[in-house]
């Protein structure tokens, strides 16, 4: 019993030992702190798909005035919008990368759907291809630079989902349709199923 009592004993204090270690870790490391400082009605929320380009960081995010739109922040200054992209909703920019010194992403701007964009870091941002025509969304996704190119994958109104490309200039094109089977589907017959390309990775 009294082996027991030992046992126990040893244990209470070897627990209060690695507690006070893992505290004492925590306590010498710098707890976060709100990037932008001072709050205001107008400081950006919900901050999302950041990336680093040209010294500064870019991202999503929405306030008062304005739905989710493309802002920087250079680490000092209060964050700033880059572009209401979208006055009559949300752009909502997704899937940033930086290719060739440009900002490419996705964005609704109202008129063409979701479709690609790119941004130079001093014009606004401008559309690069409206790959399905009109108000459809192209919805390019799965972005990854190989050989100087940027793939993704992209939807238009006659392939379906398939394989797309910017070169270093800047042009966008379809760079392989892999899916050439036919469908019938709503009375269409030369439009294919697509072959939707997704998880593009270099090896």
């Amino acid at each position: 019993m009294k082996s027991k009592n030992v046992v126990s004993i040893v244990s209470i204090a070897l627990i209060a030992v690695l507690n006070f270690i893992v505290y004492a870790g925590f306590a010498q490391k710098p707890f976060p702190t709100l990037a932008t400082g001072t709050v205001t009605a107008n400081s950006p929320t919900n901050p999302d798909q950041l990336v680093a380009y040209n010294g500064k960081l870019y991202f999503q995010a929405m306030d008062v005035q304005n739905d989710a739109e493309l802002w920087q922040y250079d680490g000092k200054n209060t964050p700033s919008i880059v572009n209401n992209i979208n006055l009559n909703g949300p752009s909502m920019p997704q899937n940033l990368i930086v290719f060739n010194n440009k900002l490419y992403f996705t964005a609704d701007d109202g008129t063409h759907g979701t479709e690609l964009m790119v941004y130079t870091g001093s014009l606004t941002p401008t559309l690069v291809l409206d790959i399905f025509q009109g108000a459809n969304s192209g919805n390019p996704s799965h972005f990854c630079v190989f050989n100087n190119v940027l793939y993704f994958q992209a939807t238009d109104s006659i392939r379906g989902g398939e394989l797309w490309k910017v070169d270093a200039a800047g042009t966008c094109t379809l760079a392989a349709e892999i899916n050439t089977f036919l469908n019938n589907n709503n009375g269409c017959g030369t439009c294919s199923n697509g072959s939707y390309p997704a998880f593009l990775t270099v090896y």
